[in-house]
């Protein structure tokens, strides 16, 4: 019997070829969590450093932002309301610490990195998670004080630090295109956010 080690060779090749690509397309489309601490003041309800999940596609000049969505900490009065983002401080929506290491909602709509279903699935894209409860406002430098809780109020904070995150690394002045997105309170986000961005791409 006579072997054909070219033949063999190459369908090894052709094989280790296939499964780094396979790899790689894995690993592409993860979101993976970045705490970047650009600005120590701001801080999730329960304190802990606000995150963004990244997704950096083969277009790094082309950009989606997505603002998560979660509701809205609040009651009938400041007894309530305090309450409300108490619990909300010991949740997802309330803390960083409850995330995990990857994005699990990232195969949908907008960010989606399969090309048959997204037309921004190459695009670079950031999730902010949503972790003050205020529609990603609030800048109470103070933190109340709550039972055994110190909650803090600084969703605005939060959302100037990951746009300052994101132009630090990308250039935002630079893109060609960026798009502003969100969901629920994120999608109220978009409206009391978009021109700020606007700014801060149009007068680096």
């Amino acid at each position: 019997m006579i072997l054909n080690y070219k033949s063999i060779f190459m369908k090894k090749i052709v094989l280790f070829f296939t499964l780094a690509i396979l790899a790689l397309s894995a690993a592409s489309s993860e979101f993976v969590k970045v705490i970047h601490n650009t600005d120590p003041e701001a801080k999730c309800l329960d304190g802990s450093s606000p995150m963004v999940y990244l997704h950096e596609g083969g277009d790094t000049k082309n950009i989606v932002f997505h603002l998560i969505g979660g509701g809205v900490c609040l009651g009938l009065d400041l007894q309530s309301t305090l309450e409300n983002c108490y619990k909300r401080s010991k949740s997802e929506f309330g803390s960083s610490t409850k995330w995990p290491d990857t994005y699990p909602g990232a195969d949908a709509g907008v960010l989606s990195t399969d090309p048959s279903k997204n037309a921004f699935a190459n695009w670079t894209k950031i999730v902010m998670i949503y972790c003050d409860g205020s529609f990603h406002q609030g800048n109470n430098k103070n933190a109340v004080k709550y039972k055994d809780a110190n909650l803090y109020f600084r969703g605005a904070v939060n959302t100037r630090s990951h746009f300052k995150w994101a132009d630090n690394k990308y250039n935002l002045s630079a893109a060609e295109k960026i798009v502003l997105t969100g969901s629920s309170a994120g999608g109220i986000g978009v409206y009391l956010w978009q021109q700020y961005l606007r700014d801060m791409v149009e007068h680096p």
